[in-house]
């Protein structure tokens, strides 16, 4: 689909793959049944992607107004400041430098690639698998809360997890794997020193 002036939709869109470069705007509902990257700035009254479906965009050029992201299969951030509450029994991939602006993610597996970063409060993470915090890149976390996962990374020597801000971050995890961890001047952390594992 090309269309030049101006995409409206109100019902249902179904995208099955792809690349899209039209700007939607409406009330309806998209869902993302394969694996489809996003260009342009998508308003939409919901945006389901199913378990066979894989969404790549830019976190500002979602918009889902009170609605939220059903993510069952993985939906990928490459940059820019999320608005949206994402939920489901799927992964949110950060692939660049994303901030997270208020939604809360509540997904199995949350993952921040070599070279990313992902800017939260912590009491916006919700992970519901076990030992599924994969951070290779740089998590940032922010304010009053706790992690209720173990932080792990794929390859040694990558992740680094960054405490700042006025509040207080405890970890209820049985263990936090990364190469650095960072607590800025203000900041807390609370955790069982056997849980801190700094290769």
């Amino acid at each position: 689909l090309n269309i030049t002036s101006s995409f409206m939709n109100s019902g249902t869109l179904n995208f099955t793959g792809g690349t899209n470069a039209n700007a939607i705007s409406g009330s309806g509902n998209l869902n993302i049944t394969g694996s489809v990257i996003n260009n342009a700035y998508i308003v939409q009254g919901g945006i389901d992607i199913a378990s066979t479906g894989a969404l790549t965009s830019d976190a500002g050029n979602i918009n889902t107004g009170t609605q939220s992201v059903t993510n069952s299969g993985t939906h990928t951030f490459t940059g820019g400041n999320n608005a949206n509450s994402v939920s489901g029994t799927g992964s949110t991939v950060i692939a660049g430098t994303v901030t997270n602006n208020g939604g809360d993610i509540t997904q199995d597996n949350l993952t921040v690639n070599n070279g990313a970063s992902f800017d939260t409060a912590v009491d916006k993470i919700h992970i519901t698998a076990a030992n599924a915090i994969l951070n290779d890149g740089v998590l940032r976390l922010n304010g009053q809360g706790a992690l209720g996962n173990a932080l792990n990374q794929s390859s040694a020597g990558l992740g680094t997890l960054y405490v700042y801000g006025a509040g207080t971050v405890i970890t209820n995890t049985p263990l936090i794997t990364q190469n650095k961890i960072i607590i800025e001047s203000g900041a807390e952390l609370v955790s069982d020193a056997a849980d801190l594992d700094i290769n």
